[in-house]
């Protein structure tokens, strides 16, 4: 996280777009930093809520738990220590597509104030206002896409996670 956060301020500095292409959702934590700032907003696309913290996952498995951590909610020691992390606030954060949400992470959604737009009908008018919204706090969004959101029927497998009935790669 550490590296990517160099990598992802370096870019931003000398004016390049950065794109970090990773196999794993914790990446997030660096390119944030990198980014750097409370006034940044997320829109993560994703066939998972990856609203887990070690508390509530019953698997163990890490990657789960990114966008916690992206707004503070677990790994706060290990993520501060990234240079230039800062959490950023639930109400700048909004998940879209996501098909698989565990009660745990649905109780903490739920009482969270993350935004959630669902995959189905009105998926465009919800996102356009929920973007609309997001747009009037922050500079800037780290847009987050984990290509499992993709439904495997339609579009194809991205990996062994994928939900069966995400977005078409016209809805993302």
């Amino acid at each position: 996280a550490g590296r990517i956060s160099e990598e992802v301020r370096s870019g931003v500095t000398e004016g390049a777009f950065p794109l970090v292409l990773s196999g794993n959702c914790n990446s997030c934590v660096g390119t944030l930093a990198g980014l750097g700032g409370r006034d940044l907003g997320i829109v993560w696309f994703d066939g998972h809520a990856d609203f887990h913290t070690p508390e509530t996952t019953t698997s163990g498995f890490t990657d789960c738990m990114g966008l916690s951590t992206a707004v503070g909610h677990c790994w706060c020691g290990m993520a501060a220590r990234v240079p230039g992390f800062e959490p950023v606030p639930e109400a700048n954060t909004v998940l879209v597509g996501t098909k698989e949400i565990e009660p745990g992470e649905r109780e903490r959604l739920l009482a969270s104030g993350v935004g959630v737009v669902s995959p189905g009908a009105g998926l465009f008018e919800e996102l356009d206002a929920a973007l609309a919204d997001l747009s009037n706090r922050v500079r800037g969004v780290y847009l987050h896409l984990d290509l499992d959101v993709l439904d495997p029927g339609r579009v194809g497998r991205a990996n062994e996670f994928a939900p069966e009935g995400g977005l078409t790669v016209e809805e993302v």
